[in-house]
């Protein structure tokens, strides 16, 4: 069997846990959406894309004999990220969440800057429009609260 398989499978279970767990949460109509109308419908997406990729790993001609290891390098990344994300949830409360996104966008775009060009292009300028996009949609379209943080920004 190969990883997709067996990934495909779990998360599909996961998806019918959500879903079984929306419906107790009530999710109302599309008018007047619930509690858990929004996870129920991302389950759904999830049990549909997972069962997309059972199909597509079960009728694969690769197995896993055929498909290589994953390297240490892709753990470390993996790490790196995740305690990139930990360290953001510490921060964020205290710079405010546009400070503290910027700053973690900054370094994920210039750790994993495959091109390696200009770190003042690829790091700065992008992370200051997908941190002025989200916080514009987010707190002015949705109108969601972010911390201040010390600063107030």
């Amino acid at each position: 069997m190969n990883r997709d398989f067996l990934s495909s499978l779990f998360w599909f279970l996961v998806s019918i846990v959500i879903c079984i767990q929306s419906f107790h949460l009530g999710i109302g109509t599309a008018r007047n959406p619930g509690t858990a109308y929004f996870a129920l419908l991302s389950a759904g997406m999830l049990g549909i894309l997972s069962l997309a990729l059972f199909f597509k790993a079960l009728f694969s001609k690769r197995r896993t004999a055929d498909q290589g290891s994953v390297s240490t390098r892709t753990y470390a990344r993996g790490a790196f990220v995740v305690a990139s994300l930990v360290v953001y949830a510490i921060v964020m409360p205290i710079a405010g969440y546009l400070i503290a996104t910027f700053l973690l966008l900054s370094l994920l775009f210039w750790v994993f800057n495959p091109r390696k060009i200009s770190w003042l292009l690829s790091s700065v300028a992008f992370s200051i429009l997908a941190t002025a996009a989200s916080y514009c949609i987010f707190a002015k379209l949705l109108h969601c609260q972010f911390p201040t943080g010390y600063f107030g920004v």
